[in-house]
């Protein structure tokens, strides 16, 4: 295994690119043909769980830089959800509509960051409290499958009986005073996969020696999640944030960002630049799709003007705490 510097570099590249597939899936959210309901999807599906295999693998284990990392996400959140207010003219300035905005994202992307918040808590806990990590990935698997079955497969009446129940009232009440997208359901299991690996980063199941093999198996199960995609687009059985393919995929774009060498600078210029992509990008998405640019031309604009603004926020973090600290 490489070392840490190079760890980080691998996996902020993919993580950049990550950033980059969720522009290029908020540019086709027309969902009028089969790309933009389809195609769009299952290309980016890996992104948001890579993301949380991310806040897994480096999650803080004691109480003094685990609360330091909240309060830094808190207020980041905090804000670009005020600055998106302010620039969009949204009215979220009475308590209740700030509790709303803070609880599902005040835009739609932003939606992560109040999940993330909650996963990483709840997966921190369950470490201080069970202290084994098979029973927390268990754990952490039932309430993906709640996830499942009270998202994805919402309008299935075969499960009629176990949405209707007990168990699953709670699931429905818990996302209706929490966050959206059951997040905090299915988010906690990719968090705990990231601590599993990061408290095996030594093995070697982690390094790739034939790569080969590697990408044949990766395309048999993208492949395999694709049609689990077009089955849930196809007969129209609730959201599709939540895909059971989603997990192997996600792991194993992880696992290939660990063997990826880069030079450390330029994984540092890539993580910030790739964080900052994911935060400003509906600036400019909302301001194109108001010029009424569509599709492409509406990905290509926004990619462009994005990620140019992104880099140059990159550069000035390395010159101000400040700027540093929000993006």
């Amino acid at each position: 295994m490489q070392d840490r510097k190079c760890i980080l570099s691998g996996i902020d590249l993919i993580r950049f690119i990550g950033s980059l597939g969720v522009i290029f899936s908020h540019s086709f959210m027309e969902y009028e043909n089969f790309f933009d309901n389809y195609i769009v999807r299952i290309l980016v599906r890996w992104i948001v769980p890579f993301f949380f295999l991310i806040a897994g693998y480096f999650l803080k284990e004691d109480i003094k830089s685990f609360v330091r990392y909240l309060f830094h996400i808190f207020v980041q959140y905090l804000f670009w959800t005020m600055l998106y207010a302010v620039v969009l003219g949204y009215d979220i300035w009475s308590p209740w509509r700030f509790a709303s905005a803070l609880r599902s994202g005040v835009v739609f992307h932003l939606w992560y960051y109040p999940t993330l918040l909650i996963c990483v808590s709840f997966v921190w806990i369950l470490e201080k409290i069970i202290k084994d990590s098979k029973w927390i990935l268990i754990i952490c698997f039932i309430l993906f499958l709640m996830a499942v079955v009270g998202h994805t497969l919402i309008n299935v009446p075969a499960f009629d009986f176990f949405n209707n129940g007990p168990i699953m009232r709670i699931h429905h009440r818990v996302i209706g005073e929490t966050t959206t997208r059951d997040g905090v359901f299915w988010g906690s299991l990719y968090i705990a996969i990231g601590t599993i690996i990061r408290r095996n980063k030594e093995s070697q199941y982690l390094v790739i020696n034939n790569y080969r093999k590697f990408w044949t198996v990766f395309c048999i199960l993208f492949i395999i999640t694709s049609l689990e995609e077009w089955t849930v687009v196809y007969f129209n059985t609730g959201e599709k944030d939540i895909l059971f393919g989603t997990i192997p995929v996600s792991i194993m774009l992880f696992v290939f960002g660990l063997n990826i060498t880069m030079r450390k600078e330029y994984g540092e210029i890539l993580r910030v630049t790739g964080n900052a992509i994911y935060l400003i990008h509906y600036f400019f998405l909302y301001y194109f799709m108001k010029k009424q640019f569509l599709s492409w031309k509406l990905f290509l604009l926004t990619l462009v003007t994005t990620v140019s603004v992104a880099f140059f926020l990159a550069i000035l973090s390395k010159k101000s705490r400040a700027i540093g600290f929000v993006v």
